[in-house]
C-alpha cells in the first residue's frame, strides 16, 4: 500500500518552501535543521550568499549522513559478528556440557576405583599391623639385650675409669718428684757455677795484686784482659743459664701441654703450680744474676782504686 503524502510549507533561511513528506512534524523537523545549519554557516562566513550557504549546508549534511552511513555499516558488521560469537557460545556451552557429562563419568569411575582400593588399603594396613607387632616383640627382645650389654659396657667403664684414677694419680706423683729433682739438680748446679765463679775471682784478683806489685806498666793490659774475660765468662755463664732456663720451660711446657691433653681438665692446678714455680726458679736466676753483676762491679771498683793507689 501507497504510503499518505503529505503537504508542508516551512521558512529555510528566510525563504518559505512547500515540502511533500509522510509526516508534518517530521518535515518541520528537517527543515528547522536545515536552517540552522544554514545560520550557523552564515555566521561563520558573512561574506558568502545563500546558494554558496546552501551548498555548504549540503556538504556538511552529505558529510554527516556518509558517516551515519558509515556507523551504520559499522554496526551492521558488529552484528554480524555479534551473531557468530553466539553461534561459538553456543558451540563452546555443547563441548563444555560434553566434557561435564566426561567428567561425571569419571568421577563415577574414580569413585568407584577409589572403594576398590580403600577396601585393598584396609587389608594391607591389618597386615602391616600384624607385621608391626611382630616387629615390636623382636625389637622389644633387642633392647632387652641392649640394655644388659649397656649396663655390663657401664660397668667396665667404671673399672677403667677407676683405673685411669689411679694411674693419673701415680703419674702426678711421679711427675712432681721429677720436677722436684729438676729443681734440686738445677740449684746444685748453680751453686757449683757460682764456687767456681768465686774461685777464679779469687785467683784473677791475687794474679792481677801480685802483677800490680811486679810492674805496673802491665796492669792497664791486665786488668782489661782480667774484665774482658770476666765479662766473656759472665755473658757465658748467662748464655748457660738462660739457655738452661729455656730448655727448662720448653720441656715444662711440652710435658705439662702432653700431660694436659692426656689428663684434661684434673692437670689444670698442676699447670698453674708448675707455671707458679717456674716464675719463682725464673726470679731466683735473675735475682742471682743481678747479685754477680753487683759483684763483679764491686770487684771492678776494688781493682780500679788500688791502681789509683798504686799510682
Amino acid at each position: 500500500m501507497a504510503m499518505d503524502r503529505t503537504r508542508v510549507a516551512v521558512e529555510i533561511y528566510g525563504t518559505s518552501y512547500k515540502l511533500v513528506g509522510s509526516s508534518t512534524e517530521y518535515m518541520k523537523q528537517v527543515a528547522r535543521y536545515v536552517d540552522e545549519h544554514m545560520r550557523t554557516i552564515s555566521k561563520s562566513h558573512t561574506r558568502l550568499d545563500t546558494p554558496r550557504i546552501a551548498v555548504l549546508a549540503a556538504v556538511h549534511m552529505a558529510e554527516q549522513a556518509i558517516q551515519v552511513q558509515d556507523f551504520k555499516n559499522e554496526l551492521n558488521m558488529m552484528t554480524g559478528e555479534r551473531s557468530e560469537l553466539r553461534l561459538e557460545v553456543s558451540r563452546l556451552l555443547e563441548v563444555q556440557r560434553e566434557r561435564q557429562e566426561e567428567f561425571e563419568r569419571l568421577e563415577a569411575a574414580a569413585k568407584e576405583e577409589a572403594g576398590r582400593l580403600i577396601a585393598a588399603a584396609e587389608e594391607e594396613r591389618k597386615r602391616h599391623l600384624e607385621i608391626q607387632e611382630n616387629e615390636r616383640k623382636v625389637h622389644a627382645e633387642q633392647l632387652q639385650e641392649a640394655v644388659q650389654a649397656v649396663e655390663a659396657a657401664r660397668k667396665k667403664l667404671e673399672e677403667e675409669l677407676l683405673e685411669r684414677e689411679i694411674e693419673l694419680q701415680a703419674l702426678r706423683t711421679s711427675y712432681e718428684e721429677e720436677q722436684a729433682a729438676s729443681r734440686e739438680h738445677q740449684r746444685q748446679e748453680l751453686a757449683k757455677a757460682e764456687a767456681i765463679r768465686l774461685q777464679q775471682l779469687e785467683e784473677q784478683k791475687a794474679a792481677h795484686l801480685q802483677e800490680l806489685e811486679n810492674i805496673r806498666e802491665t796492669l792497664t793490659k791486665e786488668k782489661t784482659d782480667t774484665l774482658s774475660a770476666l765479662q766473656l765468662e759472665l755473658t757465658e755463664t748467662k748464655s748457660t743459664l738462660e739457655e738452661e732456663l729455656e730448655v727448662t720451660k720448653s720441656t715444662l711446657g711440652k710435658e705439662l701441654e702432653d700431660t694436659r691433653l692426656a689428663l684434661g681438665s684434673e692437670l689444670e692446678d698442676t699447670k698453674l703450680t708448675l707455671g707458679k714455680e717456674l716464675e719463682s726458679t725464673k726470679a731466683k736466676l735473675s735475682k742471682e744474676l743481678a747479685e754477680e753483676r753487683e759483684a763483679l762491679q764491686r770487684e771492678q771498683t776494688k781493682n780500679k782504686e788500688l791502681r789509683q793507689s798504686q799510682g
